[in-house]
């Protein structure tokens, strides 16, 4: 029995080792083997030493914490000597024992880079607790983010999500009253094994001794909700936030902005902006950078179908002078121009099977490989888009399935213009009008006819938004004063005839007969003989009675 249990152990088998002990050995019942601390005394008696503790019986923990620039430091020695009353300090001295499973402490500091007080803490903490894995890192907070919720979630989430496989005590009473709260929502909102850990101090105890609690709070019943919604002014758009041009935003539009916006609040993952031409993904990729902890940091937008393979190599990553017959200069690239911002990569569908691999290889690894240059690293959130279905390439063999699962940490998806209905259409046609009024310097806005207003509105728009300003400045250019039917460009009124706003057979021969008239030149007569009606049916449908 011995000899089984020590080769199951041996080879990492686990649930083996635990089901011998718990049902096979004669020496432990059933009975005696009901509690975890038991079942490893058993162990530790039967093999010295083993560290069973944390691998079959207990979850790997980890404790994760801000430094306390005022309270981890002497306050009259500036910061030359530890205080051993300090939270991080009083932590290691009294709760960091072997028994807690503890594999490590991460205390991160607000700071961008290294700096000489907070390696003193950890050196020092080091030194008087050689036992204890401590680590350091440093989050890239400034003076005024470390007050605000939205950049400090930004940058804790990933650190979490990288010890998701861990028992996380969240030890929150070291850090400004924002990071505090920030523990407190990811606790609520992520929905890993997460523990709210606070201390007092000794100096407050009559023992001389520090309290630990482990705060009891339920978790939000909503996958994903946020405690407070942050006071939900931090997760729904005010119209001050709103992009200059969409001010005035449909329903289906507003939809997708306050997605964006939650969306954005993350520093680090990828985005997928699906949305025909004209739909606005540019400017849906500039609002999510702009409403981000790295809106202070560069905005690079690239159109990936503008470039051959070779020569979007060179843009994105960049060359040394000389690599190539025609590199004339160096160029930093668009990727490495973006460091610490964003970079939006539109007509992402569009990119061939080698480039594919290597934006595979700068996602998994965050490295770029400038032509005739070294490697080197850099910190870009990538923002892609495209018109295209890149499911359904990838079941072509088109696009690569494991990088689309590599940027679609977020998709978010526009609405045609057509598919936000003809209130949207109205919405947008007015702003426009006003837009281009001020644009060109027009006492009065143009005017439509009645009928030109009506058709104008039942339009399909396949170019979108970005189809219906244009055609709003055609109007201006013209210098009309009222809009008719005859002012609209050919393609209108061909385009017109290809969509059908309505599948009813009233509007289907009204639509007919207007396409017919429109073919005879205006001539009623000449219409009704073709379409063999009478000219009064002509007059009805065409409204010209």
């Amino acid at each position: 029995m011995k000899l089984l249990l020590e080769k199951a152990y041996l080879s990492g088998n686990y649930s083996l080792v635990y089901f011998l002990v718990r049902f096979g050995s004669p020496k432990a019942k059933p009975t005696q083997m009901t509690d975890n601390s038991r079942f490893v005394s058993y162990l530790n008696h039967q093999f010295q030493p083993i560290q069973l503790f944390k691998h079959c019986c207990m979850q790997p923990k980890v404790v994760i914490s801000w430094w306390a620039p005022l309270s981890d430091f002497e306050r009259e020695k500036k910061r030359s000597q530890i205080n051993k009353f300090g939270p991080n300090y009083e932590l290691h001295q009294y709760f960091f024992s072997e028994s807690e499973g503890y594999e490590k402490h991460i205390i991160l500091c607000s700071k961008a880079q290294e700096n000489t007080a907070f390696e003193f803490l950890l050196n020092t903490l080091r030194r008087d607790f050689p036992g204890h894995q401590i680590e350091g890192r440093y989050m890239g907070l400034n003076e005024e983010e470390i007050i605000d919720f939205a950049p400090i979630k930004a940058k804790v989430e990933p650190v979490l999500f990288e010890h998701r496989d861990y028992q996380i005590d969240l030890f929150f009473s070291p850090g400004t009253s924002a990071m505090s709260v920030v523990w407190f929502m990811l606790h609520q909102q992520l929905g890993l094994r997460t523990c709210l850990l606070q201390t007092t101090k000794s100096q407050d105890s009559p023992q001389q001794q520090p309290r630990r609690k482990f705060l009891n709070i339920e978790r939000a019943t909503e996958l994903g909700s946020f405690i407070l919604k942050e006071g939900r002014s931090r997760q729904e758009m005010s119209r001050s936030q709103l992009p200059e041009d969409h001010v005035l935003l449909s329903p289906a539009l507003e939809r997708v902005y306050n997605q964006a916006f939650k969306v954005a609040q993350a520093e680090r993952g990828t985005i997928i902006i699906q949305g025909a031409s004209g739909s606005g993904k540019e400017l849906l990729a500039q609002f999510i950078h702009n409403k981000s902890p790295r809106s202070k940091q560069p905005f690079i937008a690239v159109n990936c179908a503008a470039f051959s393979d070779s020569l979007l190599e060179s843009r994105l990553f960049g060359h040394a002078k000389g690599s190539f017959t025609g590199a004339s200069q160096e160029h930093k690239g668009y990727f490495e121009q973006a460091n610490k911002g964003s970079i939006f990569l539109d007509e992402i569908g569009d990119i061939s099977p080698q480039m594919q691999q290597t934006l595979l290889r700068v996602l998994q690894s965050g490295e770029i490989a400038p032509i005739g240059q070294q490697i080197r690293k850099v910190d870009v959130r990538i923002i892609v888009a495209t018109n295209q279905d890149l499911v359904q390439l990838c079941q072509e063999g088109k696009f690569r399935w494991d990088l689309y699962y590599r940027l679609a940490i977020a998709e978010l998806e526009l609405p045609s213009l057509d598919e936000q209905g003809q209130a949207a259409k109205e919405l947008y046609l007015k702003h426009f009008v006003d837009k281009k009024q001020q644009l060109y310097c027009r006492q009065k806005p143009i005017q439509f006819e009645k009928k030109a207003y009506k058709e104008l509105l039942s339009y399909r728009f396949p170019g979108n938004i970005r189809e219906l300003e244009s055609l709003v400045e055609r109007f201006y250019v013209l210098g009309l004063e009222e809009v008719t039917r005859q002012d609209f460009p050919k393609r209108l009124h061909l385009m017109q005839q290809l969509f059908l706003d309505s599948l009813r057979l009233e509007d289907v021969k009204a639509q007919h007969i207007k396409m017919v008239y429109e073919r005879m030149q205006g001539n009623q007569t000449a219409t009704a003989r073709v379409l063999g009606v009478a000219i009064n049916t002509i007059r009805k449908y065409l409204d010209l009675s």
